[in-house]
């Protein structure tokens, strides 16, 4: 009996032991706190440079991104990214749900802070190795880097759909502003891309992309960062015939 217990003891060191070697041998993610220079590639194959540094003319801090596309992108990719430490377990656990009741589809339920270990540290592959480090290198990211940080550099960094990256080339890409300027709608515009920017590349007006976009700004009126009057001045035609929400137009017509 004591021979066994010193084993277990033993390889349970041992696990930690090596737990600890990977850990440490992670990439170093408090860089993101000072100037590092990155390579993405976008989905058309093409590769961009860029520095992380409140300084490069290239990269946008969050105070200089409006607070109504800050918001519309949290909405849609991340609900609870200020409250979680990296993994949004209630959403983790209503994708596997809503999983076995669809035949095994499973949708995704990665939070921004993983989002963001993916695109900088990570390759596309789906292996459970590569799952264990993106969640090893989420831990330490949220154990070194603000959320406010995170945030912000995931906005400058993510794929925008058509080769485009970073909120700068986004907004000016699609609507010839700087990000300072954008208004609510177009805000929700482009966080409706970022769930598929790979669809919206091959069809632009795709009704994923205009359903997603007036889902964003329901959730903006109802939390309280646009009027209802603003909400319904944004609605298009298209908006009305392609919507399947449960929040329909004539729902928010009884609150005037």
């Amino acid at each position: 009996m004591k021979k066994l217990l010193l084993s277990f003891i033993f390889l349970c060191l041992l696990d930690a032991l090596a737990l600890a070697f990977v850990y440490f041998s992670l990439p170093e993610t408090k860089g993101l706190l000072g100037q590092q220079k990155i390579e993405r590639r976008s989905l058309d194959g093409s590769k961009k440079s860029f520095v992380i540094d409140p300084k490069s003319s290239k990269y946008v801090s969050l105070r200089r991104i409006p607070e109504h596309l800050q918001r519309s992108v949290i909405f849609l990719e991340d609900a609870r990214f200020y409250e979680h430490y990296g993994f949004d377990f209630y959403e983790i656990k209503t994708a596997i749900s809503e999983g076995f009741r669809e035949g095994g589809n499973l949708r995704g339920a990665s939070s921004i802070s993983q989002q963001l270990v993916k695109n900088l540290y990570l390759s596309a592959d789906r292996t459970w190795w590569r799952k264990f480090l993106e969640a090893l290198i989420t831990i330490k990211l949220e154990l070194q880097v603000p959320k406010y940080k995170i945030f912000e550099v995931y906005l400058n960094i993510i794929d925008w759909g058509q080769g485009v990256i970073g909120i700068r080339a986004a907004s000016e890409h699609y609507f010839g502003k700087t990000p300072e300027q954008l208004d609510f709608e177009e805000s929700a515009f482009l966080a409706a891309i970022i769930p598929n920017p790979a669809r919206f590349g091959k069809n632009p007006d795709s009704l994923f992309v205009r359903r997603q976009s007036l889902r964003a700004k329901q959730l903006l009126y109802r939390n309280g960062y646009i009027s209802i009057e603003d909400f319904k001045d944004s609605i298009s035609p298209n908006d009305e015939e392609s919507t399947d929400q449960e929040e329909s137009v004539e729902t928010l017509d009884s609150e005037l």
